[in-house]
């Protein structure tokens, strides 16, 4: 029944983040067209050398603004999706299927988490094509493959020089890709359904108990983190290291990979208890 869960759930949602997907990624080569013609130092005229930076330069924030808007346009709706099927008309349709209620959650975050993982990659293909128009416009002698290529290529050089090892980042960033949008949608999930145990203004007191969480990940995250500042701090003599071999130290692999196992408690604890709202305090009059 899981399965016909996600199914119905994918034909639901493909519509609009199908839309998101081929937005953000036209955004990506509009960009990099446009930085080409910006930034292009065949300039033929006086008023096109000056005007064409200018317009370079709103090309860049309206990028950036786009791609941040589709990101949290995405979890908006993402989030609406949610309280419609669940606590709204369509809540009493989900609700008297024959189905669990861990069935029913683990459908729509898996869902939502694919979507959310789905953006992402298409933000990253679009953030990649505009850097690469952008250096290759800038006349750099390399262009943006040969420079990741120069980055891996001296990756065992660093080991050897200065001990860094970026084995353990890798792990962490695959973990961070593939598993945070999940965490993501789970938590959101939960503070959602937290709202449903007023009795008026529930879309409100969803986005209180979202920022609730939020406030409370950053304290978690900050006293879980200050044991390994600490061990930063003290490693040196000369005090805290902000160079940028201080960020590739061990203290602070062991600080990324705890902060993602906090994210993971917390969106745990979320979901029991959208569990268990669901299964005993729901009331969707």
């Amino acid at each position: 029944m899981l399965r016909k869960l996600i199914k119905y759930e994918w034909k639901s949602t493909y519509k609009v983040g199908s839309l998101m997907l081929i937005t953000s990624l036209v955004i990506g080569l509009l960009g990099a067209i446009t930085v080409r013609f910006a930034f292009h130092d065949d300039m033929e005229n006086e008023l096109a050398s000056s005007v064409f930076p200018i317009l370079g330069f709103f090309t860049l924030l309206l990028f950036f603004l786009l791609l941040v808007s589709i990101v949290y346009g995405n979890l908006i709706y993402q989030g609406v999706k949610f309280y419609k099927s669940m606590y709204c008309d369509e809540g009493y349709l989900s609700h008297t299927l024959p189905v669990t209620t861990h069935q029913l959650l683990l459908s729509k975050i898996f869902v939502s988490g694919i979507w959310v993982l789905l953006i992402a990659v298409s933000l990253f293909v679009a953030g990649f094509m505009f850097v690469g128009s952008l250096i290759s416009a800038s006349g750099a002698d390399m262009s943006l493959w040969e420079v990741i290529r120069e980055i891996f290529r001296h990756l065992p050089e660093l080991k050897e020089e200065f001990g860094i090892s970026i084995t353990p980042y890798v792990i962490w960033f695959i973990l961070t890709v593939f598993v945070g949008p999940f965490i993501s949608m789970a938590s959101l999930f939960g503070a959602i359904t937290m709202g449903q145990i007023v009795n008026k203004h529930r879309g409100l007191m969803a986005f209180v108990f979202y920022l609730l969480y939020m406030v409370v990940n950053w304290i978690c995250q900050m006293i879980t983190g200050m044991p390994f500042e600490y061990a930063k701090y003290n490693s040196l003599n000369s005090g805290y290291d902000d160079s940028f071999f201080g960020t590739f130290s061990g203290a602070n692999v062991g600080k990324c990979f705890t902060q993602l196992a906090v994210n993971f408690v917390l969106a745990m604890i979320m979901y029991a208890i959208a569990y268990h709202i669901n299964e005993k305090k729901l009331n969707l009059e």
